[in-house]
């Protein structure tokens, strides 16, 4: 529930493509964690 409302603010001030790349950042910091968690 936190989550989607930290995305709603963002989502009211920024534009689109800095959202999209916000988004695609964060996206792959997850997969980068996830990798290292398999890893370790």
């Amino acid at each position: 529930m936190d989550e989607m409302f930290h995305h709603t603010m963002v989502n009211s001030m920024l534009p689109r493509s800095d959202l999209q790349a916000i988004i695609e950042y964060k996206h792959q910091m997850k997969v980068i964690q996830l990798n290292l968690q398999r890893w370790t």
